[in-house]
């Protein structure tokens, strides 16, 4: 569930013997129906007006080594036959294409659901089910797994650290440890992580930082009085942006433009960036910022 199932399927391929060969990753449930054949299979240059070139399908390009299809319960029933087809007789032919090409990988699939009783409704063919179930694992929830949230907890601050070039260690604060003992954590490793990037980047203290769980603003100053509940949101909002930002500028010293900048972190144009900063209201105090 959520990023664990990916550490797993990482875990298999670099600790089996097809750990040098390719790893090929597909979410079975961002495809459109009508472009899972493109995807699967493939194809030839000239096949429709915009295949300029040739292209190689997951089947293919997994060959040799592993191919990850994640959430595969979300596959039709037509998309389940090729792919039983595939499994079956090891070929697989490009769009556009005269030629079967053999293919040799090992197929790890992931699903939130309970293909068994998809089965039962008809919903999963019964015996791509059987194929697939050769030696299942079960990925518990974050929440039955309570000695694993503190470590991916610092496996996460570290990332962060890395990726917003901040210097210092992060630690949350202990009311911060006690809240995410007792919250089930339903999106699983990937709300964790989530939730830690917002409250980082919420925070004003990186030594004490106050974890903000989805629909918190993270703002602990006095409270806006509005007229109205969509006057309080849009406060809220505003207040969020601006302590985004903030945290963005603590991160890059400062720096708006270049490659290391707030507008290459933020995906903006420098001018873009310094009207947004001076709409806010945002300063740095700590660095003498580039605005």
């Amino acid at each position: 569930t959520g990023c664990g199932k990916e550490v797993v399927v990482n875990l298999i391929q670099e600790l089996s013997n097809r750990g040098t060969g390719p790893f090929v990753k597909l979410n079975c449930g961002a495809i459109p129906e009508t472009l899972i054949d493109y995807e699967f299979f493939g194809h030839e240059k000239g096949a429709f007006t915009d295949a300029k070139i040739q292209k190689k399908g997951v089947f293919e390009r997994a060959s040799g080594g592993t191919l990850f299809l994640d959430e595969i319960g979300e596959l039709s029933l037509a998309a389940q036959v090729r792919l039983l087809r595939v499994l079956q007789q090891k070929i697989v032919t490009r769009i556009g294409g005269m030629h079967s090409i053999p293919v040799d990988f090992r197929l790890v699939a992931a699903t939130h659901r309970d293909l068994k009783q998809m089965a039962e409704e008809g919903r999963f063919r019964n015996d791509l089910l059987y194929r697939l179930n050769l030696f299942p694992l079960r990925i518990p929830p974050l929440r039955e797994r309570q000695e694993d949230l503190f470590p991916l907890t610092d496996f996460f601050l570290n990332r962060l650290r890395s990726k917003y070039g901040i210097s210092q260690p992060l630690s949350l604060s202990q009311k911060s440890v006690e809240q995410m003992q007792k919250y089930k954590w339903p999106g699983n490793v990937r709300e964790l992580e989530n939730t830690l990037e917002r409250s980082v980047l919420t925070s004003s203290d990186y030594q004490n930082i106050q974890i903000v769980f989805e629909g918190e603003t993270g703002w602990s100053g006095p409270v806006v009085q509005a007229a109205s509940p969509e006057q309080i949101k849009l406060e809220s909002f505003e207040m969020m942006q601006k302590h985004y930002f903030e945290a963005v500028l603590k991160a890059t010293k400062g720096k708006i433009s270049g490659a290391d900048g707030a507008a290459a972190l933020t995906d903006m144009h420098p001018n873009t960036l310094r009207s947004k900063l001076e709409k806010l209201g945002v300063t740095f105090k700590a660095v003498k910022p580039e605005l």
